[in-house]
């Protein structure tokens, strides 16, 4: 009788072990995980809000010439008289005449500009539109360089040009410029 006794509580405690103590021991070990993986989050959370105050503060440490200067270089919206209106002004400098035969080109997405500003998600989109312009070459040739030098990112796409012929027997080089442009924009 002796020996019964401890053999019977060692049956109840293994019985006990298996039934009640194992389960609520691996739902502890499966809960501590859980928190652990949860103030990862949390610290990871923690990181990117100080890089998000760090990134606000560099934003807001920009000044409004500055911010000025990255909506000319990239603009959230496209202002086709705005845009126009900046080349003529870079026209005029050359004492060109007005641009002419102002147009929108079609936006054809599967050729133009792949990688250039952004790839993948389409960050941008873009415009392109033809003007002409009537000048030496000389002029033309630095109304370009300006255009090249402007903040507004241009990719010329295509010049052509043919010679005037302005009578009287004149002798001057002066020829129309077909230019085609795309510009672009942030969505």
């Amino acid at each position: 009788m002796n020996f019964i006794f401890p053999i019977i509580l060692i049956i109840i405690s293994g019985g006990l072990f298996y039934i009640q103590i194992d389960p609520t021991y691996k739902q502890i070990k499966e809960d501590s995980q859980q928190a652990e993986e949860y103030n990862s989050i949390i610290s990871k959370t923690t990181e990117i809000r100080k890089i998000r105050e760090e990134q606000r503060s560099k934003l807001n440490s920009i000044t409004s010439s500055d911010r000025t200067k990255l909506e000319k270089i990239l603009p959230d919206h496209i202002d086709n008289i705005q845009l126009i209106l900046d080349i003529q002004q870079i026209a005029y400098k050359y004492s060109m005449p007005s641009i002419s035969d102002v147009s929108i080109v079609e936006n054809n997405n599967s050729e133009n500009g792949k990688g250039i500003v952004a790839e993948g998600d389409e960050l941008y989109d873009s415009v392109g539109f033809s003007f002409s312009v009537i000048s030496n070459y000389s002029a033309f040739k630095n109304f370009i360089k300006d255009l090249d030098k402007s903040l507004r990112i241009m990719d010329i796409q295509s010049i052509s040009f043919s010679k005037l012929n302005l009578g009287q027997g004149e002798s001057l080089d002066v020829y129309k410029f077909n230019v085609e442009v795309r510009t672009y924009w942030s969505k």
